[in-house]
């Protein structure tokens, strides 16, 4: 085997992860980048060759430390679209969103920090429609220390029960690893809402040892064909994770076949009417005969006139699929 370049050398987590991912798939991955524009774009090019190739349908990067200095353009990657939260008031935070630029990605929610609420949780909320599907993606920075779950619960309260399928994903500052206060009230909000966080190995290491601060949350764990996770020094301290879900990128579209009574043309259709031979009809004595040519003409008519409609079925949430419900369901 031939020896691997330096460009392949560099880029060793961008072919971990995408040996790990199914193609085909919703395929996403988050890092923390801490300054995406660091070492004058260096860190930038190294997410230009993780996503480079890749799987990988979106990505999410937290600690991105943009400002509107910094415009779309200065960080566009090619084959994706960009969506971002900058954070305004103070340095640090920010959250990216890159999503192949096939994709339907539509902004529903983001934070707006002021210079007063600067350091509290920020999250970067899009709706995805991915084969047919639609899923709700949470894009959360939490900044050390401070306590998400109260945000967290407000948000999913206003948007969780109105999608079947809900992914958060990012640096949550919140070990999941070790008991705490804080990691008690992470958790009851996610049994509330029926979500479960993938993965239980540490994400983030340090001189003091390791902690799990960067997850993979979804309503709809079934569909996790896999998780992983590889390290990412060229960006940080925090490993980079990844999953795979099992939505089809291009599923056999649902259709549904209809006759439209609503939409056809009545003056074609009583023309049709009176151009059959009706004396004919009349001169018949045999009511079999009768019938079937009364029966041959009508479907004649009815199918010219008022011809087939195929239309392609789109798969709607259900707003009375309530995280109450799934709840229920999973107990």
């Amino acid at each position: 085997m031939p020896p691997l370049t330096n460009h392949t050398s560099a880029n060793i987590p961008g072919v971990v992860m995408n040996c790990a991912l199914h193609s085909g798939k919703l395929n996403i991955c988050h890092g923390n980048t801490q300054s995406l524009c660091a070492r004058k774009f260096a860190k930038l090019d190294e997410v230009k060759d993780l996503l480079h190739n890749s799987k990988v349908t979106v990505a999410c990067f937290t600690e991105s430390w943009l400002t509107g200095q910094i415009s779309d353009r200065s960080i566009a990657i090619p084959g994706f679209a960009v969506c971002r939260n900058d954070r305004m008031y103070q340095r640090g935070g920010g959250i990216v969103i890159y999503y192949r630029s096939h994709l339907s990605c539509r902004k529903v929610f983001c934070t707006q920090l002021s210079a007063e609420s600067g350091n509290k949780t920020e999250s970067l909320v899009v709706e995805l429609r991915f084969g047919g599907e639609t899923v709700l993606l949470v894009a959360v920075y939490n900044p050390p220390g401070n306590n998400c779950s109260d945000f967290l619960e407000e948000k999913l309260v206003e948007y969780a029960s109105t999608y079947n399928n809900v992914l958060l994903i990012g640096d949550f500052n919140t070990d999941m690893s070790k008991p705490s206060n804080l990691q008690s009230q992470f958790q009851s909000v996610l049994d509330t809402f029926a979500l479960v966080s993938v993965g239980e190995e540490p994400t983030f290491f340090h001189n003091r040892g390791s902690s799990q601060l960067d997850l993979f949350i979804t309503s709809c764990s079934d569909r996790v064909l896999r998780f992983n996770q590889v390290g990412c020094p060229a960006l940080s301290q925090h490993d980079l994770i990844f999953a795979s879900l099992d939505f089809d990128a291009n599923p056999v579209p649902r259709v549904n076949t209809y006759r439209d009574y609503v939409n056809f043309d009545s003056t074609s259709l009583v023309d049709a009417v009176s151009s059959v031979p009706w004396h004919n009809f009349y001169e018949v004595n045999d009511p079999n005969e009768l019938a079937d040519f009364f029966n041959s003409r009508m479907k004649q008519i009815h199918d010219v006139c008022i011809p087939l409609r195929v239309i392609r079925c789109r798969n709607e949430s259900n707003p009375w699929f309530s995280y109450e419900i799934r709840k229920s369901m999973l107990e």
